[in-house]
């Protein structure tokens, strides 16, 4: 079972619970907060055997670390479709 709802404009909560390979744990428990890194945010793992459940709350952008900041991602613009009169001037690549 998987389950992501964004909650603002940059945070979503995930909950998601199965089977996965853990092989050397018989219970795990994780907790943390993280900062300034992709997705960071509070993530809450409890595994018993094979069996888990993960809750999550983070950011859902990813973290730009040559800048020190979030990446914005902006969608681009759609292209105007010109005429082929008006593309005459116009070079590209592929053309």
């Amino acid at each position: 079972m998987y389950y992501v709802k964004k909650i603002s404009r940059h945070k979503a909560i995930e909950l998601s619970m199965g089977q996965k390979g853990w092989k050397h744990n018989y219970i795990t428990i994780d907790i943390c907060w993280n900062k300034e890194q992709s997705h960071a945010g509070f993530h809450f793992l409890v595994a018993i055997l094979k069996w888990n459940c993960e809750f999550n709350i983070y950011d859902i952008r990813h973290w730009d670390y040559d800048e020190g900041c979030w990446q914005e991602y902006v969608e681009p613009k759609k292209k105007e479709v010109k005429e082929k009169d008006d593309c005459e001037d116009h070079i590209g690549i592929g053309a």
